[in-house]
């Protein structure tokens, strides 16, 4: 049933580039924000560091390791394109229902 207060968090597939193979797909558990509430933090983003940014976005994954910032590092270090495909999958599954409507 629709509710009109969202759960706080949501689950999506986050493409994982790894260099010279095939990207892997990973669900990441992402915090729900409301408009404003994305409009406010987007306007803080530049200069941000990618490991900040990703923890304000996501509060889990289904990588076998434990969801915990060191490694969030060792993601963030190792596989470069993740914290972009995150926040653009992050933004779209906030936003999408805007396209349909338009």
């Amino acid at each position: 049933m629709f509710k009109l207060v969202p759960n706080p968090t949501f689950v999506a597939d986050v493409e994982i580039p790894v260099a010279g193979g095939t990207a892997e797909v990973v669900k990441l558990t992402f915090k729900h924000r409301s408009k404003d509430e994305l409009i406010a933090w987007r306007e803080k983003l530049a200069g941000r560091k990618d490991l900040d940014l990703f923890l304000e976005m996501v509060d889990g994954w289904s990588i076998t390791e434990d969801f915990t910032k060191a490694n969030v590092e060792l993601l963030l270090q190792n596989y470069q394109g993740v914290a972009w495909n995150a926040y653009a999958v992050y933004v779209e599954e906030l936003t999408k229902h805007r396209e349909k409507n338009s």
